[in-house]
């Protein structure tokens, strides 16, 4: 009995063995080559065996119909997407299923209608199908395929065909399909069981696509849409179709306030309903491909007001960010803080108002070229340029480049006080700014080098009509900083000066290097349009308002208080100047608001 049961066991053990070296699931793959046998298992372990090449003998040649089998169960496996067929009338000479769908996917196309199934796979063929196969799973992912040069290097690259180099050369030298004897042979053909491990060894190295472990970013290509109530947005990935949707709470709405589609970010706001759009509203950011939101009030660790997304320039991707105060904020995509911002500032003049701002032009002042009075003799020179922006007039010219240039008389001047310097385009016309029923902002640096007066002064033109021979010698108004005198001057100037209006600089201000922020509110009523003046000087480590919101005048009608003027309008050229002092402007900034 012992005897019996030992060869009864031994049997079923050789029955066992023989199953596993000769079948996997099935697959008989007996007729493989013992060098093909092992990957072949491991091609079936991996579901990359179609039924049509069950039965067939795996050293044949493989036909294109067998390998539009192998490349469609690729690319349904990697991806868990079932492959539509095309239609059955696509070739007149097959309705094969499988062929059907690589013809779908762009993988076999055929020539003339045909699809010609039964013809043997040549090596350049197999390499360019499974080079569309790869391409077809990348994009599936949001991904794209890496291409080489095309240069081929092969021995034999005579022999490949000019609509396959491209994918010869991929498949190459990448290890996918390498020849022998550093030739490709791209005219033979090969044996089914060669271009199963081939597809076995494409799967293993893209096998984290399949399993979700490689790190897929599929926010470069997607759609979004808000539906027509409010009550949410979807955000459909192209590459797979798929799609994710951001719901409002229930008793809110959603709005967009613009998609970056470059970093992948949908700002958009959820406003509470009957409640105010601007205090019942949350601003967010979406990442499409982390698939969160960001609350940008909890974020910033204060309430705003709205936000704007710069879409083009060298600050395209940031966004602007309104608080509920006048300064306005700008962050990267990642919301990295970039600079604050003052004055009138919008998605279109951002990117000049960002630029001056964190490299702020220079415009100088010279006597004689070396910052020395001499006498009363003067002469103004520029030796930079500085930016006008907020100007709506036009783009270019909200964006061009402003000189400096010295009235035409000033260097015959023998015993001037001091010069002015009057914005000028390229061609040296000296530009004009319409601020009439507008307001408009400056900002400016002065910092005084030398004085030769206790009432040496400098600062900023404006509504500069027909200037003459001299710093007082035009039609104007003037705002500058005393430093001897520690006072913050406003005058005007009918070719004589004439003061208007001056006060005392803080101690903890200094008056020798100060940066100088003048905003004049234009208030239209009654077919007349009233001005105010604020001056703040800027300190390390706190603000001064000098001056806050003073009555200057009306363009017509009856004055409003004693000391003030009659103004016609702020419009006319505009500049720097000084009264016998030396002084730099490190930089001047101009805005007209609407």
């Amino acid at each position: 009995m012992v005897r019996k049961s030992s060869k009864i066991f031994l049997l079923v053990l050789l029955i066992i063995s023989f199953s596993v070296t000769s079948y996997a699931g099935g697959w008989d793959v007996s007729t493989a080559s013992s060098w093909a046998k092992q990957e072949i298992e491991e091609a079936y372990y991996y579901d990359l065996m179609p039924n049509q090449l069950m039965s067939s003998n795996l050293k044949n040649k493989i036909t294109r119909a067998e390998f539009a089998s192998l490349v469609v169960k690729m690319y349904e496996t990697i991806t868990g997407e079932k492959v539509k067929q095309a239609p059955v009338n696509t070739f007149t000479d097959t309705d094969d299923s499988e062929v059907l769908k690589a013809n779908t996917l762009g993988i076999m196309l055929g020539s003339n209608k045909q699809a010609k199934p039964n013809d043997l796979v040549t090596r350049q063929g197999m390499a360019v199908m499974y080079y569309r196969t790869l391409s077809k799973v990348y994009n599936y992912f949001g991904e794209k395929i890496k291409d080489t040069d095309g240069k081929l290097s092969v021995k034999d690259k005579d022999l490949v065909a000019n609509w396959a180099s491209k994918a010869v050369d991929y498949i190459n030298e990448n290890n996918i399909m390498k020849g022998s004897n550093g030739k490709f042979n791209p005219l033979n053909n090969a044996p089914i069981e060669q271009a199963v491990i081939v597809i076995k060894r494409i799967y293993v190295d893209e096998k984290d696509l399949a399993d979700g472990t490689r790190n897929i970013d599929m926010s470069k290509s997607y759609t979004y849409k808000l539906d027509a109530y409010g009550e949410n947005f979807t955000v459909t990935y192209n590459a797979n179709g798929k799609s994710n949707t951001i719901k409002a709470k229930d008793n809110a709405v959603l709005g967009i306030y613009g998609n970056d589609s470059i970093n992948g970010k949908i700002y958009y706001k959820e406003v509470i309903k009957g409640v105010n759009d601007e205090t019942g509203a949350n601003i967010y950011s979406y990442d499409v491909a982390t698939n969160k939101s960001i609350c940008l009030d909890e974020y910033f660790g204060y309430e705003l007001s709205s936000i704007a997304l710069i879409k083009s320039g060298t600050y395209k991707g940031n966004i602007l960010v309104y608080p509920y105060e006048d300064s306005v904020n700008v962050y990267t995509d990642k919301l990295e803080f970039v600079c604050s911002l003052g004055g009138m500032v919008t998605a279109e003049n951002a990117n000049t108002m960002i630029k001056n701002k964190l490299n702020p032009p220079v415009a100088m002042m010279e006597f004689d070229n070396n910052l020395i009075y001499n006498e009363n003799k003067g002469n103004a020179t520029s030796t930079n340029y500085f930016n006008l922006y907020g100007s709506s007039e036009t783009k270019t010219i909200q964006q061009q480049m402003l000189g400096l240039k010295a009235n035409s008389t000033m260097e015959s001047i023998e015993t001037g006080t001091g010069p002015v310097m009057l914005a000028c385009d390229a061609n040296g016309m000296n530009y004009k700014l319409d601020v009439s029923l507008r307001s408009i902002d400056c900002r400016f640096k002065v910092k005084t080098k030398n004085i030769y007066a206790d009432a040496a002064n400098a600062g900023i033109v404006l509504g500069v009509i027909k200037p003459g021979n001299g710093n007082d010698q035009y039609h104007g108004y003037y705002i500058g900083i005393a430093p001897k005198n520690n006072k913050v001057y406003v005058g005007r100037s009918d070719y004589k000066w004439k003061p208007l209006l001056s006060e005392n600089i803080p101690d903890y201000i200094d008056p020798y290097d100060c940066i100088v922020h003048v905003a004049i509110d234009a208030i239209n009523a009654f077919g007349s349009t009233n001005y105010r003046l604020t001056v703040t000087l800027e300190g390390e480590m706190e603000d001064a308002v000098v001056i806050n919101n003073k009555f200057l005048g009306s363009t017509r009608g009856p004055h409003y208080s004693e000391d003030a003027e009659y103004i016609a309008s702020f419009s006319g050229e505009f500049g720097i100047r000084s009264y016998k002092a030396d002084v730099e402007f490190p930089y001047f900034e101009i805005t007209r608001r609407k």
